[in-house]
């Protein structure tokens, strides 16, 4: 745990965002995740997680309450809070209506898909890049950086749905690219050893 502590934190904390994150949370709830699989493979239901949002699913209606008390008990035994929000938006979804799980669409008959709202907030996002691109500068170069990496990690969710905008993301991301390559090209820079220099 100390070595692990050392690799994965700097000043105390893990770096929000680091790819590092992510690892660390799957090794502080890997005990959860094998408890949880372990009693809900005993009722036929299903575990899946991604990052911190938990999900259980099946066809008996009658272990919805077993469920949710299953997964709050594991995610408090770590400290952690339950997102009253996430459990009143999504907690439970019967087959009735459309079911979210990580903002994918599981129940369509046409497969996965990219819920609405999910989609246009990432739609408008990725053409805000392009925008952003256009009009670089010294002083916004480091924010449209930034902005291209949250694109790019949300375009890695769509690609899991069967039919989505990541390729219209990934045009997106490769219309800006070019805007910012050109402009950085105009006030004399280029590419060496993968670096820029004057």
């Amino acid at each position: 745990a100390e070595v692990l502590a050392q690799l994965m934190t700097v000043n105390g904390c893990v770096p929000l965002g680091s790819p590092i994150s992510s690892d660390a949370l799957n090794i502080m709830l890997t005990d959860s995740d094998q408890r949880i699989s372990s009693e809900a493979g005993k009722r036929n239901l299903n575990y899946t997680r991604t990052y911190d949002d938990m999900v259980l699913s099946g066809d008996d209606v009658r272990l919805k309450e077993f469920a949710q008390k299953l997964l709050e008990k594991e995610i408090t035994s770590h400290g952690l809070e339950v997102s009253e929000k996430k459990v009143k938006q999504n907690g439970f979804q019967p087959k009735s209506r459309q079911q979210l799980v990580h903002s994918l669409v599981v129940n369509n008959g046409r497969g996965i898909a990219v819920n609405k709202e999910y989609h246009l907030g990432v739609t408008e996002l990725a053409e805000s890049y392009v925008r952003a691109a256009r009009a670089v500068s010294a002083d916004s170069l480091q924010g449209v950086a930034k902005k291209r990496q949250r694109i790019v990690g949300h375009m890695q969710h769509c690609r899991q749905a069967d039919f989505g905008q990541a390729h219209h993301v990934k045009k997106c991301l490769k219309s800006g690219d070019r805007l910012v390559v050109k402009k950085l090209t105009l006030v004399g820079l280029e590419t060496y050893t993968k670096k820029w220099w004057l």
